[in-house]
């Protein structure tokens, strides 16, 4: 329930909202060798209509601590080799407002005009869609890390690969529609590419000092 006040007129107005959730997490490490770890989430939102309110979202990682094995023991310049990887999902409902799939009237005191005389009336300004629900961003991630020097020189190599869908968007209409478009699940849009990350961290004495470059590519 959120409460607050018009700042053009000072009118106070109340809104209803609800979210509930359900999380399930799993977890296991093998002698810090061997990891993975999986999540699952269950999100639900007054924003949509019933019938379309819940949504599952579940994501996994995975990793690989290579220099643990023992057919690496005798490298003793590594100090760190891990292949991972991750897949997920997550649902975002907040940009479509409270009342999306609820018809609610406007009320202008001054909109109709009766012998000369402006009077008050309430109007639906906005077409309504009942069959939206979630707008989801998939994200997966695939990495290597590589350590030496007892982590004086480190480097790191990830690709991204992050895909939104079902975005929730209000498409153009001609003004004879009379009306705003509803929110639709209609777009989708993805974003790819690759980070590149080197690091180098010394001390002398009492002070301790690094330097690292980054570079990322994406379309």
């Amino acid at each position: 329930l959120q409460n607050g006040s018009d700042d053009s007129s000072g009118k106070p107005y109340t809104y209803d909202v609800a979210m509930q959730s359900l999380f399930g997490r799993l977890n296991y490490d093998y002698d810090g060798k061997y990891l993975f770890e999986a999540n699952l989430r269950s999100d639900g939102s007054s924003r949509f209509a019933k019938g379309h309110r819940w949504g599952a979202f579940p994501s996994f990682s995975a990793g690989w601590n290579i220099h643990k094995e023992s057919f690496l023991e005798k490298l003793s310049m590594l100090s760190e080799l891990k292949v991972r990887a991750s897949w997920g999902t997550l649902g975002d409902a907040e940009k479509v407002g409270y009342y999306a799939t609820a018809q609610v009237l406007n009320y202008n005191p001054k909109i109709y005009s009766f012998n000369d005389i402006l009077v008050g009336g309430a109007f639906n300004n906005m077409a309504i869609n009942n069959s939206i629900t979630w707008e989801v961003s998939e994200m997966t991630n695939v990495g290597v890390d590589f350590g030496i020097y007892d982590q004086k020189i480190k480097f790191s190599l990830d690709y991204f690969n992050n895909l939104r869908k079902d975005i929730l968007y209000q498409p153009p209409v001609p003004k004879e529609f009379g009306l705003s478009a509803p929110y639709s699940n209609l777009l989708k849009m993805r974003n790819r590419g690759m980070e590149f990350l080197v690091m180098y961290d010394d001390n002398s004495g009492n002070w301790n000092w690094g330097v690292d470059m980054n570079a990322s590519f994406s379309k």
